[in-house]
């Protein structure tokens, strides 16, 4: 198989996605509350959407599925909770 960007891409999301799940796990809840807790949020969520994007691009070309549907399942409940914590969060700013 050739490796291009998509199926690159697809595992440096994959990866970077799960680093920042395991960052916003070991930092303090205090931390999000400041602004670089909220560009890491921010970068956090870019990464968890575009692993979800490339996963589903990453599923129609190539035939090795394995990593690809991982990221998609990962990404859609990582991404289900982010938007959670993102609605709590402005609910408590109104």
């Amino acid at each position: 198989m050739e490796e291009d960007g998509v199926w690159i891409w697809t595992r440096v999301g994959f990866y970077s996605m799960l680093l920042f799940y395991l960052v916003a796990v070991i930092l303090p809840e205090a931390f999000f509350e400041t602004i670089a807790g909220g560009i890491l949020s921010l970068i956090g969520g870019i990464s968890i959407f575009g692993t979800f994007v490339l996963s589903i691009i990453h599923l129609v070309k190539y035939p090795h599925k394995g990593l690809a549907i991982t990221a998609l399942v990962l990404s859609a409940i990582f991404g289900f909770f982010y938007g959670v914590g993102v609605l709590i969060g402005i609910s408590e700013v109104i």
